[in-house]
């Protein structure tokens, strides 16, 4: 869970692709600190990252566009999309205390964000 200071410090990141992929790099490395080390003791880290946060801000662009034309606001959409792709693609759920095998996780990780579309749904 996200403190009141994390989410102070993060309260406009995700505006930018600049500042997604920065929220992706903080987040990462204080919820999934062991996805986070083996990532970049692997040289990926940079990539995991740029692979999760490119297609997800064109996803989220569309969202806002799509919300848009349905009569929100600019900041609505924004928000609205936010919400909608952050938990998928970016904010990671914390790394469980269970020890899970690493190649699982990495492996089920780079076809996450290797998807076109979120895992789940959305519908606007």
């Amino acid at each position: 869970m996200l403190s009141s200071q994390d989410l102070k410090e993060r309260a406009n990141l995700h505006k930018s692709l600049e500042g997604l992929k920065k929220l992706a790099d903080m987040h990462w490395k204080k919820y999934r600190p062991k996805m986070y080390q083996a990532l970049k003791k692997k040289g990926e880290l940079e990539e995991s990252i740029n692979l999760a946060t490119k297609n997800k801000w064109e996803v989220m662009q569309k969202i806002q566009k799509q919300l848009i034309e349905q009569g929100y606001t600019q900041q609505q959409a924004e928000d609205t999309a936010w919400e909608l792709m952050r938990e998928e693609w970016i904010i990671l759920p914390e790394e469980s205390s269970e020890e899970e095998e690493e190649s699982e996780r990495e492996i089920d990780f780079m076809k996450l964000l290797s998807m076109d579309k979120p895992p789940r749904n959305i519908i606007l």
